[in-house]
Order: structure tokens, then C-alpha cells, then sequence
């Protein structure tokens, strides 16, 4: 059998108990249960090893009510406690025992009233998730991940000055400013700038926005948000729109933010890669600057949209210079 040193076999309880302090193999501590000579020692070494079927046999059988009295109070078997009521001599181990008892019964009445809870925190949400607003709100999100899906396939074969991630990054720039304008309708705007190149007249021969409007139509959109939406993708367009503001704060914030993708770095890179789609001399490119993009600051519909393009403009005047230079 494992040998631990001999202190947990004293008579001394402070001697014995430091020494079962020093003890953790499950083995010594066994035996320290079933040979040591002082209760404090078997006490600990039970509580140590854990054994609730050993704790509970102590419980029920040690001479000694120390012994009795703490297993009491660590058991979680009722029927054992119950027994210890019935049986046991020593008053103080049996109100351990009661204590236990009650303290169990307390445990056991929270865990229900803990559970109860659970059930109705979840039957709230599950409520709440077949709500009409978060049911619809779940459907308008749907409808954006198809139109991202549909321009994704509709402009693969797109030039990259108008390709799908001029696409989304409009619709990313409509989202930030649409964040400072609580009182837009966000899923129209999300919309209406996913879509606003669906039937660009560079890219499509198309009529009365035909393509977003037989997305839309896919999707089950009524006719009066159809509309609505179409008219916004009308006033996008800087060639076509020059002198208009769009008609509605969705519009504005739409057109904003294709605006926003025809400045700074990326705007500046687009207008290259258009040119080379077109064929057109360097020098085109660089008059483009002043035709439009140097001009669109001025022409931004939101503050949010125009702290956008400040530092934007500050880039492509900073590269006009630089190009000047170099010329």
C-alpha cells in the first residue's frame, strides 16, 4: 500500500491535518480515511478525495460526529441526509444534516424557478422571431443578399471602372452615410444602390430599367417601392443629373455615394481604367479630372457625403500636382 509520512497518523490534530494538507494521490488519501486515528485527518482527506459514496458511508458509520457532521454537510444525496436524520445520536450532525437538507431544497427550487425562466426567455424569443416586423425585416435581408447575387453574375463580364465591386463599394459608401441619417429608409437606399448600374447605358441596351426592375419583379416587390427605387437610380447619374438634386433623401444618399467611388485613390484609378476600356489618350483621362470628379465635392447632397469627399479631393489634387510634375 502507498506510504505518505507518518504525521496524518498522530494524535494531534493540527500535526495530522498539515500532513493530509500535503497529500494528493487519491491512494494516500484512502488510506488516510481508513487508517488514521484522528478525525480532523480522515475528515479532510474525504472532503480531499471528493468519494460522495464514500462521504456518504462516513457519514452514516464514523465514530466520530466531526467526521459525521462535515460529510453532512457535503453531501448532496437526500435520501442519505435523511437517514442521518432518522438515525444519528449526535443532535449537531443531524442539524447538519437538516441544514443540508434545506439547503438542497433551496438549490434545487432556484434551478426551477432558473429553468422556468430559461423557458420563457426562449418562448419570448421565439415569439419575437415569428414577430411581422422581424419576419419582415428577415425577408428585406434576403432580398439584398439576392441582389447581390444578381449584379455578381449580371456584371462578370463588366469592365472594372463599372464591375460589381464598383457595385459594392457604392452600396458599402450608402450604408456609412446613410448611418447619420436615422430617419432613411436604409433598405431602400441598400437597394436602389445595389442595383443603380443594373441599367447603366454604357453597359446595357436596356429600356425603363429593365433589368433591376425584373429583379425586383423575381423578388415579389410591389410596384409603388419598385418605382420608388427606379426613380433613384434615374438621378444617379452625374451626366444626366447636372444641376438636380435627387428627389428624395434615399436619392441623395444613393447618388453620393456613386459619387464617392469616382474620387480619391479609387476614383482616380477607375478613370485610368475607363480610359484604357475606351481607348482614349492619357491626356483624356487627366481632362476628366476637371471635367467631373474635381467638380464633385461641391455637388455632394449630404454632410456625411461631403466630409467623404473632402479628403478624397485633397488625394486627387495632391496626384494632379504630382502628375504636373512629372510631366
Amino acid at each position: 500500500m502507498f506510504r505518505s509520512g507518518l504525521g496524518w497518523r498522530s494524535f494531534d490534530p493540527r500535526e495530522a491535518v498539515s500532513a493530509v494538507h500535503e497529500i494528493e494521490n487519491p491512494a494516500a488519501l484512502r488510506q488516510v480515511i481508513f487508517e488514521a486515528r484522528n478525525p480532523e485527518a480522515r475528515r479532510l482527506a474525504l472532503i480531499k478525495l471528493g468519494d460522495k459514496a464514500l462521504m456518504g458511508s462516513f457519514a452514516l458509520s464514523d465514530p466520530s460526529p466531526i467526521v459525521r457532521r462535515r460529510m453532512a454537510r457535503a453531501l448532496d444525496d437526500p435520501d442519505i441526509l435523511e437517514k442521518i436524520l432518522e438515525q444519528d445520536d449526535d443532535r449537531s450532525v443531524r442539524d447538519a444534516a437538516g441544514s443540508r437538507l434545506d439547503q438542497l431544497e433551496k438549490e434545487k427550487a432556484a434551478e426551477k424557478e432558473k429553468a422556468a425562466e430559461r423557458e420563457k426567455a426562449e418562448e419570448a424569443k421565439k415569439q419575437q422571431e415569428d414577430s411581422p416586423d422581424v419576419l419582415e425585416r428577415k425577408k428585406k435581408e434576403a432580398v439584398i443578399q439576392a441582389a447581390i447575387e444578381y449584379i455578381t453574375k449580371l456584371f462578370a463580364d463588366s469592365p472594372g471602372s463599372h464591375d460589381a465591386d464598383h457595385t459594392l463599394r457604392v452600396y458599402h459608401n450608402a450604408l456609412a452615410i446613410a448611418d447619420s441619417l436615422k430617419q432613411c429608409d436604409r433598405w431602400v437606399v441598400s437597394l436602389a444602390a445595389i442595383l443603380h448600374d443594373t441599367d447603366d447605358h454604357k453597359l446595357f441596351q436596356t429600356e425603363n430599367n429593365e433589368n433591376a426592375r425584373a429583379f425586383m419583379t423575381q423578388q415579389k416587390i410591389d410596384a409603388d417601392t419598385a418605382d420608388r427605387i427606379c426613380r433613384i437610380i434615374n438621378e444617379v447619374s452625374f451626366s444626366r443629373n447636372r444641376g438636380r438634386r435627387p428627389s428624395s433623401l434615399e436619392g441623395m444618399i444613393v447618388q453620393d455615394a456613386d459619387r464617392l467611388d469616382a474620387m480619391g485613390a479609387v476614383g482616380i484609378a477607375r478613370t485610368f481604367a475607363f480610359g484604357g476600356e475606351q481607348g482614349r489618350p492619357l491626356q483624356s483621362s487627366i481632362d476628366h479630372f476637371y471635367e467631373k470628379l474635381l467638380l464633385l465635392r461641391s455637388e455632394m447632397n449630404t454632410h456625411a457625403g461631403r466630409c467623404m469627399a473632402a479628403e478624397r479631393h485633397t488625394f486627387m489634387e495632391a496626384f494632379l500636382e504630382e502628375y504636373k510634375k512629372e510631366m
